[in-house]
């Protein structure tokens, strides 16, 4: 993020915030790559996604934006909101729905 970069390699662009949001009703944009696919799960608190009020994450909750673009604005509804952000490129692969995983 801001041009910091982690330990880890991967073969695309992916990206893992933890993101607290201490203010309720303080809009925030964060920055995501044109094409990239964006998970937002909330550990805690509740989260407005964009601008339209009914655009809200519940705690425990996820949502998933295909093709978020450029910014998703996030408004907390409760002070210290706690989200996992994960985006990255797709790369149109399936899921494997079934292990053993190594």
């Amino acid at each position: 993020f801001g041009g910091s970069k982690g330990p880890a390699h991967a073969f695309t662009t992916v990206n893992f915030w933890n993101v607290v949001l201490p203010k309720p009703g303080v809009a925030r944009s964060l920055p995501f790559a044109d094409g990239h696919r964006v998970i937002l799960f909330v550990h805690r608190g509740k989260v407005q996604v964009g601008t339209n009020p009914e655009d809200v994450i519940e705690p425990q909750g996820a949502a998933l934006l295909n093709d978020a673009g450029v910014n998703v604005r996030l408004t907390a509804a409760v002070p210290n909101t706690s989200i996992m952000v994960l985006s990255g490129e797709p790369i149109n692969e399936p899921i494997a729905a079934r292990g053993p995983f190594v």
